[in-house]
C-alpha cells in the first residue's frame, strides 16, 4: 500500500473514531444537541466533532490539501458521484460540504462572532468517510485493510468509550 492510501487510510479512521467516542456520549448521534447535558460532556462532545470536522477537510474539504480523495482515488468522476448520491445529490454535497467548511473556518480553527450555526450531520461525516474506504479497499486489494469494517469499528470504539466512561452497551 502505498503511504498516501495508508495516511489517507488513518485520517478516515480518526474521523470514524472521533464519531463513534461522541456517540458513546450521545443515543441521538445525528447532530450536535447538548442543550441539556454537563459542560464535561457538551465540551468533550463539542471537542470529538471538531476533530472528525478538522480531519474531515482534510480528505474532502479543499482539493489542494495534501490527502484530498481527488488525490487517492483512480476514477474521480466515479467516486464524486457516490459522493453526490450519499448525501442526496450534487447541490446538497456542496451544502454538505460547505457547511463543514463553514464549521470548521469560523467556529473550530477561529472563534469568530456571527458565524454559521448549522447543524451538523455526523452520518454525512461516517457515510463519505465509508464511501471512500470502500473505494480504497477496492482499488488497492491490500490484505492490510482488506478485512476492515466501518461498522465493527465504530462499534468496537463506541464500545470501549462506554466502557471507560462506566456504562455498558
Amino acid at each position: 500500500m502505498s503511504k498516501k492510501i495508508e495516511v489517507t487510510f488513518s485520517l478516515c479512521k480518526l474521523v470514524l473514531e472521533s464519531c463513534a467516542y461522541r456517540r458513546a456520549y450521545y443515543s441521538e448521534d445525528d447532530c450536535l444537541n447538548l442543550c441539556d447535558s454537563s459542560h464535561f460532556v457538551n465540551f468533550t462532545a463539542t471537542s470529538l466533532l471538531s476533530v472528525a470536522i478538522l480531519k474531515w477537510c482534510e480528505l474532502f474539504g479543499s482539493h489542494t490539501n495534501e490527502f484530498h480523495w481527488k488525490k487517492s482515488v483512480v476514477d474521480v468522476d466515479g467516486f464524486k458521484q457516490k459522493l453526490f448520491n450519499s448525501v442526496g445529490g450534487e447541490e446538497k454535497w456542496i451544502f454538505v460540504r460547505n457547511t463543514f467548511k463553514v464549521a470548521r473556518d469560523q467556529a473550530i480553527a477561529h472563534v469568530e462572532d456571527g458565524g454559521s450555526r448549522s447543524i451538523i450531520h455526523q452520518r454525512h461525516l461516517v457515510n463519505t468517510v465509508s464511501l471512500l474506504i470502500e473505494e480504497l479497499k477496492q482499488m488497492t486489494r491490500d490484505a492490510s485493510f482488506a478485512d476492515f469494517s466501518v461498522s465493527i469499528y465504530m462499534t468496537e470504539k463506541e464500545r470501549d468509550a462506554r466502557r471507560i466512561m462506566g456504562n455498558t452497551l
